[in-house]
């Protein structure tokens, strides 16, 4: 487990924790990301900001393969549409694509390949997505 440099477990390792343990249990993805915010302003001192707690209950959920409900979450958690602007398209791509495309910085794009993460090296996949 991922450790702070206090010793600590990182909140976003305690919140992955947290989010596997609550949907073994069966709860619904809008209450564990509602109450994966409230443990971490109440443990965690700094609190992770909210959308490194939504990106941390997402990546927990990605890793058990349910894409549709991390897109579903991820619509339902959002207070209100992105705004019409290069940050607000960046969100919709985000929502649409986020569980099958990753830009690493210094690598470029990769596109989930049902493998993988392969490098999109001509653009064709970005272009079609976005």
């Amino acid at each position: 487990m991922s450790r702070g440099t206090n010793g600590t477990i990182a909140p976003k390792t305690a919140i992955a924790a947290f989010v596997h343990q609550r949907r073994a249990a069966g709860d619904g993805l809008i209450t564990i990301l509602e109450d994966a915010k409230s443990i971490n302003e109440t443990q965690f001192s700094p609190p992770l900001t909210e959308d490194a707690v939504l990106a941390a209950v997402v990546a927990a959920i990605r890793t058990e393969s349910d894409t549709a409900a991390v897109e579903r979450a991820l619509q339902a958690a959002a207070d209100a549409p992105p705004p019409l602007t290069d940050q607000g398209n960046a969100e919709r791509l985000a929502i649409a694509h986020g569980h099958e495309l990753r830009y690493v910085p210094g690598l470029g794009w990769r596109a989930w390949d049902g493998r993988r993460f392969k490098r999109d090296t001509d653009g064709a996949v970005v272009g079609e997505w976005s």
